[in-house]
């Protein structure tokens, strides 16, 4: 990368802390103070901390932790490397951030965050550790960013804020556009498959030529097991209903064996009993397994019903917390639903065609969403490319500003 200024040590410029997190003391948690981790310093990298999830008393930061003064510039070192925020009031924060105090006759902190973005692979390269990366104070102290003069770093920061902003408020008109679509095709569902809006409870008054019909009486429990385990391992989501886990992208938990789950046979309803109040549950598609604390239901009249409307039924909003108001537990964490609570719920049952027309158009909307929430990602990805590319450009020199 060819630059224009001059790559300075941090320790040239800013001096490093360290943080820590106090004991579970009560009197050590809740106070005024703001305590920052990681986890708060991601949705606001490159920009100021307004606010943190937890906070400290007096004691619990005297004790526990460190303190960023106003001006400082918190960056995280672990659980990822690289984000960086600025402080405008007191925060103490974890070991898993490091507060940068500047000398502000070098470095303007609103640059030196712009910088840190630029160079976050920089900085990422420079951790170390076996069980994570983690970003020692050498580790930062010994790795450089350009840092033209003071009244450059300004210029360049006010030209930032200015360009970065018209990009950040791009990015939001399409996160508008993409929560706006799934608004919509949600809405649509919950109408057209909860009696198409038609009365206030259409389990009562149900729309002409809708029955409402005990699950029990469409449904059978079904409770047949692997005799080897080597079937497809399914998994069941509130988002992606029935799916293969090798489809999931995400570490789970693996049984040592898997004889003895339950099968799965296409069109059969699949509940996670655990989490059905969220609505993790799907008509499946696929033959496989799932683990013994799913239950399955299979279709008593396949002839008379088109599954995956009861797919998209289930899933309603509405139908979700009718099941969630039947279910077992104190907790909602703990809460289940059993088969014999599920089989004796009803369901609303409209004609077969009606059934077939639903599923069809939900599948043509459903595609149209899917569509346009693509290119909206899409767009939002060339816009972050241009902005990191914006912001390297000015920070090293390669563009007047």
């Amino acid at each position: 990368m060819s630059q224009k200024f001059p790559k300075v040590r941090f320790n040239r410029f800013a001096r490093i802390h360290g943080g820590g997190t106090p004991h579970s003391n009560p009197s050590y948690w809740g106070g005024s103070i703001p305590f920052a981790t990681p986890k708060d310093l991601r949705p606001v990298d490159g920009k100021k901390l307004l606010k943190t999830e937890r906070t400290l008393t007096v004691e619990g930061a005297r004790r526990g932790s460190s303190i960023a003064q106003p001006g400082d510039v918190l960056l995280s070192v672990r659980a990822p490397v690289g984000y960086s925020v600025l402080v405008e009031t007191e925060v103490a924060f974890s070991q898993g951030c490091k507060a940068l105090s500047l000398d502000k006759s070098k470095a303007f902190a609103p640059f030196i965050v712009y910088a840190i973005n630029a160079f976050k692979p920089t900085l990422e390269s420079a951790a170390n550790g076996t069980t994570f990366q983690e970003l020692s104070s050498r580790g930062i102290a010994e790795s450089s960013i350009p840092l033209p003069d003071f009244a450059t770093q300004q210029q360049i920061v006010q030209y930032l804020d200015k360009e970065t902003a018209k990009i950040d408020h791009l990015i939001a008109k399409q996160r508008e556009l993409i929560a706006l679509t799934e608004s919509r095709l949600k809405l649509w569902r919950e109408r057209s498959f909860w009696g198409e809006a038609q009365t206030e409870d259409p389990f009562l008054n149900p729309p002409a030529g809708w029955k409402v019909l005990r699950n029990r009486h469409l449904l059978e429990h079904m409770d047949a097991r692997s005799e080897t385990g080597d079937e497809e391992m399914l998994s069941v989501s509130h988002i992606t209903g029935v799916t293969p886990r090798s489809m999931k992208n995400v570490n789970m938990f693996e049984a040592e064996s898997t004889v003895g789950y339950k099968l799965v046979a296409k069109n059969e309803l699949v509940i996670n009993t655990m989490w059905a109040w969220m609505g993790a549950l799907g008509v499946s598609a696929y033959e496989g397994i799932v683990s013994p604390a799913y239950n399955v239901y299979r279709f008593r009249d396949l002839d008379a019903v088109n599954p995956m409307y009861f797919d998209c039924m289930y899933r309603t909003n509405a139908y979700v917390s009718l099941m969630k108001a039947h279910s077992r537990g104190i907790w909602e964490s703990r809460l289940r639903l059993y088969p014999e609570v599920f089989l004796r719920l009803s369901s609303l049952v409209p004609p077969k065609d009606v059934q077939d027309r639903l599923v069809a158009e939900n599948n043509e909307r459903t595609a149209e969403a899917e569509k346009l929430i693509t290119h909206c990602h899409q767009a939002i990805e060339l816009l972050q490319e241009r902005r990191s590319a914006l912001i390297t450009a000015a920070v090293t020199g390669q563009i007047e500003v």
